[in-house]
């Protein structure tokens, strides 16, 4: 079941009205595939569960959520963009900080699967949803429980017809008539529904997200710090999020759809208890795209009625179906604005029926006007700048209902999404008050929408810097200390991966790690900060298992030394390492388009630590394909004085993610990882602020 609070229906139907609008008045000049716009963009983040693990990738719910979309889509003509980009084991931190890294920033929907993993600590949720406030499009969140209802095929043997039959009767609804209303007063889950909802401009306060205890996101935990919940009026009030569980469909076991073969994966049959099967990936993409398609059938419905009303009404020159006009542009232009006399501005307000968030402001009619004045300059008069200055321009142009329906949508969103969601401060308790900023996330992981925020395009190639600069960094070192890093596919992962390749899984998560290859060696990497804070480093996710004896943790392995604007200081210079890493992007790219594991011919990690890891997890089949980064190698010795210098400790911030316990100021430093021991270390993510 699905659980939308009137004011994230509301959010989500204008959204749609917007579109749709948008889809009208672009050019057709500019045409791809025959459709014209922008795209809606669906972003679903996540755990296995969501990257549908035990079963083919295209019968993972965001796969069915997207199939169902299509085609009324399609009919519209407007694009649909579905980004499933969910990883196996993934970290709560820093995943939930990087999810612009991950899925992009132009989200209008946002999902977010991870309860089964970070449902017991609600640091992750806030970091989470202020990364989608700040995402641009200012997406509705939906907040999914990863488990689901599990059975045995065995235990539907004894069923009967009568027992069949009484489920039946139970879960009948009361009318055969289904309208939007209806499915919108299901969605709300309000204990008594107002009669008539509250217009987005007037001042009254709507129903809130967590009023009602009963409903489903008042009773999810892990969005409650203590005895806050995460969207209340002191937090993130002026977010309107939705939650999903089919935790309900319990009741239904083993009848009709909810058969024996409900929790069964393809192919096969076997599989994590926790993962669904296909008939339960497609029970919750198809409830997820119910829901979805009845804001969308809302929006069409609203834009219906505003035709038929423009219809029934008498046909009448301009001057005579002119009820007010608006005051002359305040530079002196001769342009004149009236409005139709079939409906007025708050007429359309009334017809549109939307809730405002509680902490939005009141629509000023007057900026309505403005816009809606630079809305004809625009469509009407072809000029996309400021109204005209000359008196000698003369023109009376009646705004058409959709002209002022498109300028009201827009002004409505502009309250809500963007002047009323100021991003709280960070909880003290918390301790991570660096999330005041916004994060920039570095990773090799995959699926990533943004390829340029990978460690490979940080990593530095001491060839390619000053050679008295180089000289230095190279001075009194051990003479094999100048060896590699390698990026490698996670050790913990490469068999699975291996064999869902093998079986056209078509799975797209990949872990790729940067990995130490002896004493002294380094990763040496381009960083630059913003605002003074911490550094996260953070290492791969070791799940259910432990690393072996010849790898230890970051903290416990790893010297950190900040160079403070060593690329901006005088006789430095240097540049990022370009030609490998642009091979290896686009090896990946491919490999995510083809969904085949990039393979040599020999073994997997070098050196000395090849035959103790082989004794506890299986190595990535990865010679002639890792990423051999010429980073060179670095001792604690200071490239320049030590006022210029930071050596940084660890402290543990969540699961395997590190961050440094000093501050590092604003500016363009050179980050140098390098291990201090005899065991091999490894870097996933590299988080600044």
């Amino acid at each position: 079941m699905m659980h939308v609070p009137r004011t994230s229906w509301s959010l989500q139907k204008a959204k749609f009205i917007n579109l749709i609008l948008e889809q009208a008045q672009a050019s057709r000049d500019n045409t791809k595939n025959d459709y014209y716009g922008r795209s809606y963009v669906a972003g679903f983040s996540g755990s296995s569960v969501t990257a549908g693990h035990d079963n083919f990738f295209n019968e993972a719910f965001p796969a069915v959520f997207e199939r169902s979309l299509q085609p009324v889509f399609d009919s519209l003509r407007m694009k649909l963009d579905v980004r499933n980009n969910a990883i196996g084991n993934n970290p709560c931190f820093p995943y939930d900080a990087c999810i612009s890294t991950h899925l992009g920033d132009d989200l209008d929907f946002l999902a977010w699967e991870q309860s089964m993993n970070c449902g017991r600590d609600s640091r992750p949720l806030d970091t989470f949803t202020r990364s989608a406030l700040r995402m641009k499009n200012s997406p509705t969140v939906l907040y999914v429980l990863s488990g689901g209802p599990a059975w045995r095929p065995d235990e539907c043997q004894n069923v009967t017809k009568a027992m069949e039959d009484d489920v039946v009767r139970r879960s009948r609804l009361p009318s055969s008539v289904i309208d939007v209303k209806t499915i919108q007063a299901w969605a709300s889950q309000d204990t008594a529904p107002s009669a008539s909802s509250t217009s987005a401009s007037s001042s009254s306060s709507t129903t809130t997200t967590t009023s009602n205890n009963n409903n489903l996101l008042a009773s999810m935990e892990f969005l409650k710090d203590g005895n806050e919940h995460l969207f209340g009026p002191t937090r993130f009030g002026a977010v309107a999020p939705m939650g999903h569980s089919t935790f309900p469909c319990q009741e239904y076991k083993c009848v009709g759809p909810y058969n024996a073969n409900f929790t069964v994966k393809t192919p096969g049959g076997n599989g994590a208890n926790w993962h669904p099967g296909a008939l339960g990936h497609q029970l919750r993409g198809e409830n997820m795209a119910y829901f979805v398609l009845a804001m969308l059938l809302d929006a069409v419905q609203t834009m219906e009625d505003l035709a038929k009303t423009l219809s029934s009404s008498s046909s009448s020159s301009s001057s005579s179906s002119s009820s007010s006009s608006s005051p002359r542009p305040a530079n002196g232009g001769g342009l004149q604005i009236v409005y139709p006399k079939q409906l007025s501005i708050p007429q359309v307000a009334k017809r549109l029926n939307l809730e405002s968030l509680p902490t939005a402001p009141v629509m000023d009619e007057s900026k309505l006007s403005v816009r809606i004045v630079r809305y004809v300059h625009h469509y009407h008069m072809n000029d996309v700048h400021d109204p005209p200055t000359s008196s000698s321009v003369s023109s009376v142009i009646t705004v058409s209902v959709w002209t002022m329906l498109s300028a009201w949508i827009q002004e409505y969103l502009y309250h809500q999404l963007h002047h009323s969601r100021v991003v709280p401060p960070v909880p003290s308790h918390y301790h991570i008050d660096e999330t005041t900023y916004p994060p920039n996330c570095f990773t090799d992981y995959e699926p990533r929408a943004n390829r340029g925020h990978s460690i490979s395009a940080l990593a530095v190639n001491m060839s390619t810097l000053a050679p008295a600069w180089t000289q230095k960094l190279m001075h009194s070192q051990p003479a094999n200390s100048s060896v590699f890093w390698q990026s490698l596919l996670s050790p913990f992962d490469a068999n699975a991966v291996n064999k869902a390749q093998q079986r056209g899984l078509g799975y797209l998560d990949r872990k790729y790690a940067f990995f130490s290859q002896g004493l002294h060696s380094v990763l040496s990497l381009k960083v630059h900060t913003y605002h003074a804070a911490p550094v996260w480093l953070c290492e791969l996710q070791k799940g259910f298992l432990k690393y072996p004896a010849s790898m230890t943790d970051l903290d416990a392995g790893a010297d950190i030394t900040v160079y403070l604007n060593y690329f901006t200081r005088k006789g430095h210079g240097g540049s990022s390492s370009s030609s490998t890493v642009d091979a290896t992007t686009e090896a990946r790219a491919a490999d995510q388009q083809s969904s085949k594991v990039l393979r040599g011919s020999g073994g997997g990690i070098p050196g000395n630590h090849l035959s103790s890891m082989v004794s506890t997890v299986a190595l990535p089949d990865t010679t002639g394909t890792s990423n051999h980064l010429t980073v060179g190698s670095a001792t604690a010795a200071a490239l320049d004085d030590e006022a210029h210098t930071l050596r940084l400790k660890l402290e543990l911030l969540s699961d395997q993610c590190y961050r440094t316990t000093s501050l590092v100021p604003p500016g363009e430093h050179l980050l140098v990882v390098e291990q201090k021991g005899s065991q091999q270390v490894n870097l996933a993510y590299v988080v600044v602020f």
